[in-house]
């Protein structure tokens, strides 16, 4: 089985923020609306929610001349698609409710809040938590710790971050720049949550003598 992700396979995101194994997933509202046409996201546990829960896709834009089964490359315009258990086709969103928020909406109120720009490299994670690309880029996406990756909307970065009211194992949501200490923003492609290993740390003198500025990865 290839490597290289590609588009319409299912695939399950990872952060790197956590020494733990916790993925982007949506958020079932038990009461009310049964098909609510906003579901929040968060970065939790494998075992928090169901499977499905966590089961998403990467779609090509319109436009790009990019179809189902082509492999993902840097800097390729996406839409990350889940199906709920409802039968509903739901698009990770920029929420138009504060421009921050990381929403599963049914129906984006503008194509530029579901559309991401994908960004990835190899890293040295060093020992003083500073983070830094490393060695070449590879032609295509892929899965496990070959690329770890990040998506941009509009300038910003998706990002995995500790919530402040304790409702959330981690609360997704947007930082303005990729930061130099922490992987708030690095994300790991699995097929399954059951695919994860325990990531491996890189760090060499020669990688530090190599090693490029973060702000090479910048898509604007």
């Amino acid at each position: 089985m290839s490597d290289v992700v590609r588009y319409g396979e299912s695939i399950v995101l990872e952060s790197c923020e956590s020494s733990e194994h916790l993925f982007l997933s949506i958020v079932r509202r038990c009461e009310g609306r049964r098909s609510p046409m906003l579901l929040s996201t968060e970065v939790s546990e494998s075992d928090k929610h169901p499977a499905i829960d966590y089961q998403w896709r990467m779609l090509p834009v319109v436009g790009s001349g990019l179809k189902w089964g082509d492999p993902v490359s840097f800097a390729d315009r996406v839409r990350l698609q889940l199906v709920d258990d409802k039968g509903n086709s739901r698009m990770l969103a920029v929420s138009h409710l504060d421009n921050q928020s990381i929403m599963a909406e049914r129906q984006p109120a503008k194509v530029e809040a579901c559309t991401w720009w994908i960004a990835y490299t190899a890293l040295d994670i060093r020992r003083d938590g500073r983070v830094a690309p490393f060695g070449d880029l590879a032609p295509h996406l892929e899965y496990g710790t070959a690329n770890y990756m990040t998506l941009v909307n509009n300038a910003r970065y998706l990002s995995a971050n500790d919530d402040r009211y304790r409702i959330l194992r981690k609360r997704t949501g947007l930082l303005d720049d990729l930061p130099e200490t922490g992987t708030a923003v690095w994300w790991r492609v699995y097929r399954s949550t059951s695919d994860t290993v325990p990531p491996v740390r890189r760090v060499t003198s020669e990688a530090v003598e190599r090693k490029t500025p973060l702000r090479s990865l910048s898509l604007v």
